[in-house]
């Protein structure tokens, strides 16, 4: 009988241009990442021991854009993902998959906020990303998260600007985690 080793995880991230679904493997780092899922998928394919036990797709956009384009954009990114991961495993049962498409990944933004000491009025900056808004409209009335325009009021929209310079492009990806378990063989009884 065979026993069970703990979980190993695999998280993978790919970007995407402003308003793009498509995964381009000139834009950034994603060159880098298709290879390493290649071969992520190529040592799983290998390794008969190796039993995907769950996967999370995952899409997120950055913050400037209304709530029904950011939603589409989060959503195809991540099936987007999907269908570059199942270009590699078609074999991927559907009941161990989990979608999110976080729409604004706002925890991502206040990792990076937090990390950078450099940005003027930090500390506004992360009392707003932290505490919940109402939904408000833009300018055309459609809907926006209701930090967006806290965030734009602050210093003129001078921080708005800064925000969108440094952390929107790290925003507007996709990526899944792959939860594997390989199986041991049994060892032998001692003589």
């Amino acid at each position: 009988d065979a026993s069970w080793q703990s979980d190993n995880r695999h998280g993978v991230c790919v970007d995407f241009r402003v308003n793009s679904t498509t995964i381009d493997p000139k834009y950034r780092n994603n060159s880098t990442v298709l290879e390493r899922i290649d071969s992520l998928f190529n040592a799983i394919e290998a390794d008969t021991l190796i039993d995907i036990v769950s996967i999370e797709f995952c899409g997120s956009a950055s913050p400037e854009g209304n709530s029904i384009v950011n939603r589409r954009l989060s959503n195809a990114r991540m099936k987007a993902m999907e269908k570059m991961v199942k270009k590699h495993n078609s074999t991927i049962p559907q009941d161990i998959i989990v979608y999110n498409d976080h729409y604004i990944a706002w925890d991502h933004l206040i990792e990076l906020v937090s990390n950078d000491n450099t940005l003027p009025r930090r500390d506004e900056v992360l009392q707003i990303l932290c505490t919940e808004y109402p939904e408000a409209k833009d300018w055309n009335g459609v809907a926006i998260d209701g930090r967006i325009p806290e965030l734009r009021k602050l210093d003129y929209g001078n921080i708005w600007y800064l925000l969108n310079q440094r952390y929107f492009v790290q925003m507007r990806n996709a990526w899944f985690i792959l939860v594997t378990t390989r199986q041991e063989l049994p060892k032998p009884e001692p003589e």
